[in-house]
């Protein structure tokens, strides 16, 4: 059963303890209804794909989302796509000087490409904020999936940034940190940052078109801070069971 759509912030937790297939010795307790940023530290120096310690690599490849989007620069690459067709442990990088292929997770992957994609529209992956929203798992496999929408400055930039977390795939939730632990010394500064996270969840379920068909999904995924999409919910529930016009006939 779904949950309400407001409540209080602290109990918008993920379960206590979360299964990370790519790593299962990492301690994770899920994603939470909160606004994160990206740790510049932690994305620049994620390994594009894990090394056996006998192997060697040429030394100008390389071996980090740092290198890489350097290297990317340097040569002008747009673009970054996984070779599925390769088992989907390596990358082409598209460049002025022609098609390079490296090593690359398929998470790395899909994080450089974002962070390119951003680049070429002038925005600081840096100065973006992450709103995770729902979650999804294989039913026949332990693999998993979990989707934000990103804002930038005063504007939802990306409705569905989704990334899989299976074995193998090199997914790390810790590029991800919540501003939960501010120092700021003003009384209020709390109450404004939760009318800002409200608002962006608000915003991302009343007028995008991804947030609205969540509201109107037929499993009801838990809704964040919209107690009016439970209300919709409810008159669409009301009206199946009596077989009368849905809300939007009317």
């Amino acid at each position: 059963m779904a949950r309400t759509g407001w409540c209080p912030l602290e109990n918008l937790v993920a379960d206590a303890a979360q299964d990370m297939w790519s790593n299962p010795d990492v301690d994770w307790s899920g994603f939470k209804a909160v606004e994160y940023t990206l740790d510049a530290d932690r994305v620049l120096g994620l390994q594009l794909a894990p090394r056996p310690a006998t192997e060697t690599q040429a030394t100008d490849m390389p071996t980090t989302v740092g290198e890489l989007l350097t290297y990317a620069g340097e040569r002008r690459a747009k673009t970054l796509s996984q070779n599925l067709l390769l088992g989907g442990d390596t990358a082409t990088l598209a460049t002025d000087g022609g098609a390079v292929d490296l090593p690359c997770s398929p998470f790395c992957s899909d994080l450089v490409s974002l962070i390119l994609e951003f680049r070429s529209e002038d925005i600081n992956p840096f100065d973006t904020s992450w709103f995770w929203y729902d979650s999804d798992s294989v039913t026949d496999d332990p693999h998993d999936r979990y989707a934000f929408f990103v804002v930038h400055r005063d504007k939802i930039i990306r409705e569905r940034v989704s990334f899989s977390d299976n074995s193998g795939s090199g997914f790390d939730p810790r590029i991800w940190v919540a501003d939960q632990d501010s120092d700021s010394i003003w009384f209020s500064d709390k109450g404004w940052d939760d009318a800002r996270l409200r608002y962006w969840y608000r915003t991302f379920y009343r007028e995008t078109p991804t947030g609205q068909m969540m509201v109107l999904r037929s499993d009801e995924p838990e809704l964040f801070h919209y107690p009016e999409g439970e209300q919709l919910r409810l008159l669409y529930r009301s009206a199946a069971s009596t077989g009368s016009p849905s809300p939007a006939e009317h």
